[in-house]
């Protein structure tokens, strides 16, 4: 039995011809795309905002403003305070301490109870010659020195009021001769802040070096030792 093969070969596969516009979503990817990415290339890392330079410019924006609100009000006066009540001598003794930590006193030692005995407390300032001479001496020492103003200038007991430079913060500072103790009683207080930063005691300890300066340098006579 014969029988008769013929191969033929299998056909080649049809190949789809389409046009690239008929694929819109896929030609706005293929042009869109490396737009884009060439844009990202061309902006500079550094010059991009970021949240913590914001917050930067705004806290330095604050303290500007607060800054400038202080001057000025400084200047019209309203961070002077008013002088307290009770200033001067009264039964031997100068104004109390303060309720806050913006007072320094030689008589802190009479108020034992006070909450700020210990931070108010100040050595009295020592006799060179007798207590009038020595108040002389402390009215010159205070009028050389910036922002003082003398407002009471008696033979046994001086005031001075003490303006600062640029805030125009004034301070109450007070002499007087004490003729039971021998000394110079001083007190230094704030008129407005809960807090002096330690201006009054710094400025009680120049005057007593400037005192021992002057002293020294026009040979007054000291007190003799008792």
């Amino acid at each position: 039995m014969n029988f008769d093969c013929e191969f033929r070969p299998a056909p080649a596969p049809r190949r789809l011809a389409f046009r690239v516009d008929s694929l819109p979503k896929l030609r706005t990817l293929r042009v869109k795309e490396p737009a884009l990415a060439r844009a990202r290339d061309r902006v500079d890392p550094d010059q991009q905002p970021s949240i913590e330079m914001a917050i930067l410019y705004w806290v330095v924006g604050v303290i500007c403003v607060l800054v400038l609100a202080g001057l000025l009000a400084g200047r019209v006066g309203m961070l002077s305070g008013t002088e307290a009540a009770g200033l001067g001598v009264r039964d031997g003794r100068l104004k109390g301490l303060s309720s806050t930590e913006n007072c320094v006193s030689s008589q802190a030692s009479l108020y034992p109870e006070h909450p700020q005995r210990q931070y108010a407390e100040i050595a009295p300032i020592t006799l060179l010659g007798d207590g009038p001479a020595t108040i002389a001496r402390l009215v010159e020492v205070v009028q050389a020195m910036p922002g003082a103003t003398i407002v009471v200038n008696d033979s046994d007991y001086a005031r001075a009021q003490f303006t600062s430079r640029l805030l125009k913060f004034v301070d109450d500072v007070e002499f007087w001769y004490d003729p039971a103790a021998q000394v110079i009683q001083v007190r230094s207080a704030s008129r407005v802040g809960r807090k002096d930063f330690g201006v009054n005691r710094q400025r009680i300890e120049a005057i007593r070096s400037a005192l021992m300066t002057l002293v020294k340098t026009r040979a007054l006579p000291r007190r003799p030792a008792a």
